[in-house]
Parts: C-alpha cells; sequence; structure tokens
C-alpha cells in the first residue's frame, strides 16, 4: 500500500510533506499533475491520494492542470477511492461562490458578494454597493487579484481591464474590523491545529503575500473557533483553513476558505512545532486504517 501526493508546485511543504512520510516508513509519491506525461490512467496505483492542488496554479499558468486534476479528482471519487481533501473539497477551494453560498444557507455570516464577468456587470454590481468594497477572483489564491475598492478613479479602472479572465469575479461587501487583524484557523480533522492574527500587509489587505504579520491568538474567542471547525465540516475540508472577520456589528464572517495550507519555514519557527508533522500524522492514521481494513477482506 502507499499514499500518492497530488501536486502541482514544487513548494517546500509538498516536498517535506514527503519526506517526513518516508521518515515514517510510509510509502509515497509525489505526483506532478502539471506534467504533461501524467497519465490518469497509470495513475490508479496508490491506496489512499493526499490532494495538495493550490487555488492559486492558474495564477501560476497552469491552466491545463486545473482540467486534469478536476478529472482526476472526479474518477477518483466516482471509483470510491479514499481522498484526503476530496473532489467535494477541491470544488469548493476552487469556488469562492459555492462556498459563500452554502455557508450563508447554513446560516452563517457571509459578506453580500455578487458574481460577474463583464463590464455591465460590475457596473450593475456596484449599484448594489458601497464603497469601499472587495473585488477579487472567484477561483484564486495569495489574494492575487484582490483589491479593495474605496474610490470611483477605481473602479473606471477596473472597469477598462474586462474581460479580466476566463473565470468570473466576485464583488464582496467590506466588512470592518473589530480589531486590526483577520482571524486564521488552521483545523486538521476534528482538532485546532493552530489561531493565528493576521494583520493587514499592503494596500490594507490580510494576506501573507501581501506582507501580513501574524501572531498567535492566545485568548480568542470560542465561537469563533467553533465557527470555523463547523463550516470547514460542511465543505468536506479535513484539512484547512478559514478565515473569520470579528467585525465591529459583533457578527464572526466567514471571507475565506483554503483547502490546501501552505506552512512556511517562518510560521513554522511561530508555532513552536511543525504543523506538517500533524497533518501527516492525521494522514497516516488514515492510511493505516484502509491498511488494517483491507487485510481483513
Amino acid at each position: 500500500m502507499s499514499i500518492g501526493i497530488l501536486f502541482e508546485s514544487r513548494e517546500w511543504s509538498n516536498l517535506a510533506i514527503s519526506k517526513i512520510l518516508t521518515s515514517k516508513g510510509i510509502d509515497n509519491e509525489l505526483i506532478d499533475v502539471s506534467q504533461f506525461s501524467f497519465n490518469i490512467a497509470s495513475n490508479f496505483n496508490h491506496n489512499l491520494y493526499w490532494n495538495r492542488i493550490f487555488p492559486s496554479l492558474e495564477m501560476r499558468n497552469h491552466h491545463l492542470t486545473l482540467h486534469i486534476i478536476n478529472n482526476f479528482l472526479f474518477y477518483l471519487n466516482e471509483t470510491n477511492v479514499p481522498v484526503v481533501n476530496s473532489y467535494k473539497a477541491f470544488f469548493y477551494d476552487f469556488n469562492k461562490i459555492a462556498i459563500y453560498k452554502i455557508l450563508k444557507e447554513k446560516g452563517f455570516n457571509i459578506p453580500e458578494t455578487t458574481g460577474i464577468n463583464s463590464p455591465d456587470d460590475f457596473k450593475k454590481a456596484i449599484k448594489l454597493s458601497k464603497l469601499p468594497f472587495v473585488l477579487k477572483r472567484n477561483r484564486s489564491g495569495r489574494a492575487w487579484s484582490l483589491e479593495i475598492i474605496n474610490n470611483k478613479e477605481q473602479i473606471e479602472n477596473q472597469i477598462k481591464k474586462f474581460p479580466l479572465s476566463n473565470d468570473f469575479w466576485l464583488v464582496q461587501e467590506y466588512i470592518p474590523l473589530k480589531h486590526n487583524y483577520v482571524t486564521r484557523i488552521e483545523i486538521v480533522g476534528d482538532n485546532v491545529l493552530c489561531i493565528l492574527k493576521r494583520f493587514p500587509g499592503s494596500e490594507g489587505i490580510s494576506s501573507y503575500s501581501r506582507g501580513s504579520s501574524i501572531k498567535l491568538y492566545k485568548n480568542f474567542p470560542i465561537d469563533v473557533v467553533n465557527t470555523g471547525k463547523k463550516a470547514l465540516n460542511i465543505l468536506d475540508i479535513e484539512m484547512g483553513s478559514i478565515d473569520i472577520i470579528e467585525s465591529i456589528d459583533g457578527k464572526n464572517y466567514i471571507i475565506d476558505v483554503n483547502a490546501t495550507t501552505n506552512f512556511t519555514p517562518d510560521y513554522i519557527d511561530l508555532l513552536g512545532f511543525n504543523p506538517l508533522e500533524r497533518m501527516c500524522d492525521f494522514v497516516i492514521k488514515k492510511y493505516k486504517s484502509l491498511k488494517q481494513k483491507s487485510s481483513y477482506e
């Protein structure tokens, strides 16, 4: 038996995960689905797969990869092959509007959001919005293309850019922060891995890629954590993170969800432990459970 790690970016964390699994005696293979040599039929040779595909892949020109991995995860789902962060989790990871719709229907606080894919859509959406508002891609990562629109000049500049991409965009209500940070909750299975305060970086955007600083969130409100755990469970995200704004109106707003967490060495230094180890332990537990089950069949 073995584990197949599906990836398209040679991030430090993906390589580290493979090394950790190997050090713990677990056979595994890094499967780069961005390579044209990737063949769906020949890669059904693992007992468990770990989805490590980042939503930012199109920003790195892996357009074909999106279709390849979508098909592969769909086939794994249809044939009941176990996947950590399943096809369902993958779908939500690449579809923010679906996340917002599902979670809002389940009673979570979500900023008002409108999907757009043309200048006319944009003009209609901004008539229903008040400044400032957030403009971002429906399918993206690392806060690429995310902007806080504060004035009419920015609106005119965005209209000139259409069509912005082959994906549609989102006009989203701007939620004022009660505190000067966004709450990031990292979860593995039923356990909270860590809770962080992530402060706004460049242009007021809270994102590691925009230079945000982070701190451990020690005296966190338990209702914020419960909101995050419940939301990820609904989305079938076994390992991932969720960003929540504790708003000045007293509500907890979900603004982003990620099924593929990417810890960098500086994060690990801050936490004082290696979260990748705990992620691997979670996957190994599932792997051994499958192995034990197969031995009885």
